[in-house]
């Protein structure tokens, strides 16, 4: 076995450094944000299928506390009446175009929900969902 001298180990540790360090710089650079954390937001300008009311529309109401308030039950007392709560019930918010208009604040509507709102993703894939007819899928 040959020896290897103290110089000689750090100028090929040197060369061993540059060499892994400009490959991990250089992996990452066409990286952004929206190709790392928004693989949903590709899939739907990819995909050609329907949105879905039951897998896609339904889990928005649930996640921006939509049916917290306008349930059921709970409409009269918290959602000033409105129960957004199943197909049919939010059918009618679709069809007078208050959905939208509360979701996005136009036409002098109070928006939704108080204290936040609902991302543009989220408004876009509903708007997309009301332009495909507003199916019950």
């Amino acid at each position: 076995m040959q020896k290897i001298d103290l110089r000689s180990f750090f100028i090929l540790l040197a060369c061993v450094t540059v060499v892994v360090t400009t490959m991990n710089l250089s992996s990452c650079s066409s990286d952004n944000e929206e190709d790392l954390f928004a693989p949903d937001e590709m899939a739907m300008e990819e995909d050609t299928l329907p949105i879905s009311y039951a897998t896609q529309i339904i889990p928005i109401l649930e996640n921006n506390n939509c049916l917290n308030c306008h349930n059921e039950s709970g409409a009269n007392v918290l959602g000033a009446g409105n129960v957004l709560e199943g197909y049919d019930n939010l059918r009618v918010y679709v069809d007078n175009g208050a959905l939208v208009g509360v979701l996005d604040g136009s036409n002098d509507y109070t928006p939704m929900p108080p204290g936040g709102s609902i991302t543009s993703f989220e408004l876009e894939l509903i708007q997309q969902w009301i332009e495909e007819g507003a199916e019950n899928n």
